[in-house]
């Protein structure tokens, strides 16, 4: 085989078989907002504005098993950051207990404040401030078909204090990672 004919042919193989993976990883981008907003009437009672503030350092708590506050409000400025479609919606929080092993927090999306969706639960509190891992939010039972960044801006979240014997659960913040095309 020439030379030419054997450049041609590596040029050919990389298109076909690397191209759409590089392609792939080049066209995809996330962001990330937090919630900022809550609802009075349905919150936790010590601190619940400390849970929306921005902070990772400082706390909402209850001593109240099934206790609940309601975000309704987020970050999502209202503008897209990109054109293609929205790929995965994600969540995550950032709490600690002071009953390691036995307290959680679970996640509820509401989807624009109408549609409850499925229980995500964070079941290795600490006494250390950590985060969450990411609950994948997209394919829920009750989430949108497709993603749109209207549905993003109208994303609701209820947080659950699981406290199953006594014990208190402190929440400083809760973020939502949207991965779209660019």
């Amino acid at each position: 085989m020439k030379s030419k004919e054997r450049t041609i042919l590596c040029i050919l193989i990389f298109t076909v078989f690397l191209m759409p993976f590089i392609g792939n990883a080049a066209s995809a981008a996330e962001v990330t907002y937090y919630f900022d907003g809550y609802d009075n009437s349905v919150a936790w009672p010590t601190n619940p504005s400390y849970m929306v503030d921005g902070s990772e350092n400082t706390w909402a708590s209850t001593t109240t098993d099934g206790e609940v506050q309601l975000l309704d409000g987020n970050t999502y400025p209202g503008t897209p950051p990109g054109v293609g479609d929205i790929t995965k919606v994600e969540l995550s929080v950032k709490a600690h207990s002071d009953r390691a092993g036995v307290n959680n927090i679970t996640l509820q999306p509401v989807f624009c404040g109408t549609n409850e969706g499925e229980n995500y639960t964070y079941d290795d509190l600490g006494e250390a401030d950590t985060w969450s891992e990411w609950f994948d939010i997209t394919n829920d039972d009750n989430a949108p078909e497709r993603w749109t960044w209207e549905e993003i801006a109208c994303l609701d979240c209820k947080v659950i204090a699981g406290i199953p014997e006594l014990g208190t659960v402190h929440c400083s913040k809760v973020d939502i990672r949207v991965t779209y095309g660019l």
